[in-house]
């Protein structure tokens, strides 16, 4: 995914780099983290510098559905199952 951003990027004539960000253990597998992609248009100091922050590493929403069990109230033992959602499926049912 990162190299479709850098390759889109760069087709607008966007200068593009990417930052590793290191490694992380999944399922007892080290795993390169997606880079962090750096890039800039034009590099005239007058100008002023905008900041875009986004996320191009998520998962599809059927993939973000996380069962959870809680107890339905805190005096009793009974469980309920629940099912939580992050901020990307919000919309879906």
């Amino acid at each position: 995914m990162a190299d479709f951003i850098k390759d889109e990027l760069e087709a607008l004539g966007v200068t593009v780099r990417f930052v590793p960000l290191g490694k992380h253990i999944l399922d007892g597998q080290e795993i390169d983290l997606p880079p962090a992609i750096l890039a800039s248009i034009g590099n005239d100091p007058k100008k002023k510098t905008v900041g875009l922050y986004a996320h191009y590493d998520v998962q599809p929403v059927s993939l973000c559905l996380v069962r959870v069990e809680r107890a339905t109230d805190p005096s009793s033992d009974g469980l309920s199952t629940h099912w939580a959602r992050t901020a990307h499926s919000r919309n879906r049912p």
